[in-house]
C-alpha cells in the first residue's frame, strides 16, 4: 500500500471513529432531549385538554344546575316546558328532562321521543342523583331514544324543601370528543376521554365509544404516567391525566414511529452530514497530500526516467518546498548535476572514440586498397626498371641530338631579338608622330571654337541691324512721302541682316560638322596612341621573352650532357633496383595482411562504440 493510500485510511478511520462517536453521542443526547420534551409536551397537552373538557363540562354542569333552580319554581308541566324548551338548552344538550316523583312521568324537550310506559323512578341516572342528592355524572349508556352513546348530568329536584324529582341533562360523547381531539395531532394520534372503569367517553373512532379502553390498548393502566402500548401491531405513547371535578382522564395516543420521525430524520441527517464531511475531508486531505507529495512525486518520476535509460539530466527538483523534501531534492540535484557531468564527458569521449574508431576503419580500408595498389605497382615497377635500363642507353643517344637541336634554335632566338628591337623602335617613332598629330588636332578644335564666338558676335550684329532697320522703316513710315527713300533704304537693310543671319547659320553648321570629324579623328589619334604604346611594350616583352628562351637554351644544353652522363648511371642503378622492388614485393604481402587484419578489429570497435554512444544517447544532458 502506498504512503499517502496509509496516510488517507489512517484518517478516515480516526474521522470515522470521532465523527461516530460525536454523531453517536450527539443523537442519544438530542433523542434523551426530544423526549423528554415530548414528554412535557404530551403532559401539557393532556393538562391543557383536560382544562378544556372540566371547563366545558363545568360550564355544562353548572348550565344543568341552573336549569335545575329554575324547575324547583316551576308549578306544573306548561312552566316546565316554557324552561326546558329554551334555545339555549337544546343547543348544550341532547335532551333536557325532569322526571318526577309522585307517578315516574317524565317532561322533556324531545318531541321526538314519546316512550310507552317509561317510568323515570326505575332509571340509573334517577336513583343515583336521589341517592347522593348531589349533581352526578353517569356513565355512558346508549340513549333508548336516539341510539347514541351519552352521559347525564342528573340533580335532584327540590320545591319547598320536598323532593318532587330529578332533573335529567344528556350530553352527547361525540361532542366530548370533539371537545377532546380538537388538539391537532398532524397525524401522530390521537386524544381519548376515559372514566374511571376505563369506558372511552371520547375518541375520533366515534365506533369505540362506550367501549374499554383495553379493548383497543392491551396493558394500559390508567396511571398519570407515559406508558407504551401496541395497537393494531403500531406501537403507541399513552399519557394520562386528571380531568378536575370529575372521575374523568383524558389521554394522549400517539404513534411512536411517527413521535420518533424527527429523531430518525435528525439521526439519518446526521449520518449524512458526517459522510458528507469524512468525504469532503478525504477530498481535501488528498488535495493536500497531492500537494504535498508533489516533490516524492518529483523525485520519483525523476529516478524512474532515470532508470529507464532514458532520463532527462537537465531537469532540475524544485528546493522552493518543505525542509525535509528541500533537502532530498538538493541532494537530488546534486547527484543528476555529477551524473550529467559524468555522462557529458563519456559522450564527448564516446564521440571521440567513433571518430578515432571510424577514422581507424578508414585508415585500415585505404591501408588495405593501397597495399593492394602497391603490389600491384610493384609488379609494374620491377617490369618499368627493366625497360628503364633498356632506354637509359637511348636516352644518352637523344641527349647529344638534342644538344644539337638547342644550339641551332639560339642560334634563330638571336636573330628574332634584332627583329623585335627594330620593330619597336620603328612604333616608337610612329607613336611619336602620333602625339604631335593630336597637338595640332587639339589645335584646330580651339581655333573652330573661336570661329563660333565671332559667329555669335556676327549674328548679334545682323540682329541689331535689323531692329535699326525695322526702327528706320517705322519712321520712314512716319515722314509720309519726304522718308520714302530712307523706308526703301532701310528695307535693303533688313535684308542684307537676314541673308547675313542666314549665312552665319549655314556657317555654324559647316563649323559643327568640322568640330564633330576633329574630334573624331582625335580621338582616333588617342586610340592610335595608346595602340602604338601598347604595341611597344609587348615588343618589349617579346624582346625579353626571347632573351630567355636564349637563356632556357642554354641551360638545356648543359642539361642535355648531364643527362647523357646521368643515363649511363642510371642503367647501373636501375638493376639493383629490381632486385629491391621483389624484395618490397614479399613485405608488401605481409602488410597487405595485416591491414585487413586491422580493418576487422577497427570495424569491431567502431560497432561497440556506437552502441556505446546509442545507450548514452538516451540521456539527456
Amino acid at each position: 500500500m502506498k504512503f499517502k493510500s496509509k496516510v488517507v485510511t489512517l484518517t478516515a478511520a480516526l474521522l470515522i471513529g470521532t465523527i461516530g462517536l460525536l454523531s453517536t453521542k450527539a443523537f442519544f443526547d438530542s433523542k434523551e432531549s426530544i423526549q423528554n420534551q415530548l414528554i412535557n409536551s404530551t403532559e401539557e397537552i393532556v393538562e391543557s385538554v383536560s382544562q378544556t373538557v372540566n371547563s366545558e363540562m363545568e360550564a355544562k354542569r353548572a348550565f344543568s344546575q341552573y336549569v335545575t333552580q329554575l324547575l324547583s319554581n316551576a308549578t306544573n308541566d306548561a312552566e316546565i316546558r316554557n324552561i326546558i324548551d329554551q334555545p339555549q338548552l337544546t343547543s348544550q344538550f341532547i335532551v333536557t328532562a325532569l322526571g318526577f316523583e309522585h307517578d315516574g312521568h317524565i317532561v322533556e324537550n324531545d318531541p321526538t321521543w314519546d316512550p310507552i310506559d317509561y317510568d323515570s323512578r326505575t332509571r340509573p341516572w334517577y336513583q343515583e342523583a336521589k341517592s347522593t342528592r348531589e349533581q352526578i355524572i353517569t356513565k355512558p349508556y346508549i340513549d333508548i331514544a336516539t341510539g347514541d352513546v351519552i352521559v347525564s348530568i342528573a340533580q335532584s329536584v327540590y320545591q319547598n324543601g320536598e323532593f318532587i324529582g330529578v332533573s335529567l341533562s344528556d350530553v352527547s360523547l361525540a361532542y366530548l370528543s370533539e371537545v377532546t381531539n380538537r388538539v391537532n395531532m398532524s397525524a401522530l394520534g390521537s386524544m381519548v376521554l376515559v372514566n374511571k372503569e376505563g369506558i372511552l367517553l371520547g375518541h375520533k373512532n366515534s365506533s369505540l365509544i362506550g367501549k374499554q379502553v383495553s379493548d383497543i390498548a392491551p396493558n394500559v393502566k390508567l396511571e398519570n404516567r407515559a406508558q407504551q402500548t401496541v395497537i393494531d401491531g403500531q406501537k403507541y405513547l399513552i399519557n394520562f391525566a386528571d380531568v378536575p371535578n370529575t372521575n374523568w382522564k383524558v389521554g394522549i395516543m400517539m404513534q411512536e414511529d411517527k413521535v420518533f420521525a424527527l429523531i430518525a430524520n435528525m439521526r439519518n441527517n446526521s449520518l449524512a452530514i458526517a459522510l458528507v464531511a469524512i468525504i469532503a475531508s478525504m477530498l481535501i486531505l488528498l488535495m493536500v497530500l497531492s500537494h504535498l507529495m508533489k516533490p516524492l512525486n518529483n523525485l520519483s518520476d525523476a529516478m524512474d526516467n532515470l532508470a529507464s535509460g532514458e532520463g532527462d539530466l537537465t531537469q532540475q527538483l524544485a528546493t522552493d518546498t518543505d525542509e525535509e523534501f528541500a533537502k532530498i531534492a538538493v541532494s537530488f540535484n546534486r547527484f543528476v548535476g555529477s551524473l550529467k557531468i559524468n555522462i557529458s564527458q563519456t559522450k564527448h569521449i564516446s564521440s571521440q572514440l567513433i571518430e578515432s574508431a571510424q577514422q581507424s576503419t578508414n585508415n585500415a580500408l585505404k591501408t588495405t586498397s593501397a597495399t593492394e595498389v602497391q603490389l600491384a605497382e610493384i609488379e609494374q615497377l620491377a617490369t618499368a626498371m627493366h625497360q628503364m635500363a633498356t632506354s637509359s642507353g637511348e636516352v644518352a643517344d637523344n641527349a647529344q641530338s638534342a644538344a644539337s637541336a638547342t644550339k641551332e634554335a639560339d642560334q634563330a632566338t638571336t636573330v628574332g631579338t634584332e627583329v623585335v628591337q627594330n620593330t619597336t623602335e620603328s612604333i616608337s617613332r610612329l607613336a611619336l608622330r602620333i602625339d604631335q598629330a593630336v597637338d595640332e588636332i587639339v589645335g584646330l578644335e580651339a581655333a573652330t571654337e573661336n570661329i563660333e564666338s565671332i559667329i555669335k558676335v556676327i549674328n548679334d550684329i545682323a540682329d541689331q541691324t535689323n531692329l535699326l532697320a525695322l526702327n528706320a522703316a517705322i519712321e520712314a513710315a512716319r515722314a509720309g512721302e519726304s522718308g520714302r527713300g530712307f523706308a526703301v533704304v532701310a528695307d535693303e537693310v533688313r535684308t542684307l541682316a537676314h541673308r547675313t543671319q542666314q549665312s552665319t547659320t549655314e556657317i555654324r553648321t559647316m563649323i559643327e560638322q568640322l568640330q564633330s570629324g576633329t574630334h573624331s579623328v582625335a580621338n582616333a589619334m588617342n586610340h592610335s596612341k595608346t595602340t602604338a604604346s601598347d604595341t611597344v611594350s609587348k615588343a618589349s616583352e617579346a624582346n625579353i621573352a626571347l632573351n630567355r628562351i636564349r637563356d632556357a637554351i642554354s641551360d638545356i644544353n648543359s642539361m642535355n650532357l648531364q643527362i647523357a652522363s646521368a643515363a649511363e648511371e642510371q642503367s647501373l642503378v636501375a638493376e639493383e633496383i629490381n632486385n629491391n622492388t621483389l624484395k618490397i614485393k614479399g613485405l608488401s604481402e605481409n602488410v597487405s595482411d595485416g591491414a585487413n587484419s586491422a580493418k576487422s578489429t577497427a570495424q569491431e570497435q567502431t560497432a561497440l562504440v556506437k552502441e556505446q554512444q546509442h545507450i548514452l544517447g538516451r540521456f539527456i544532458v
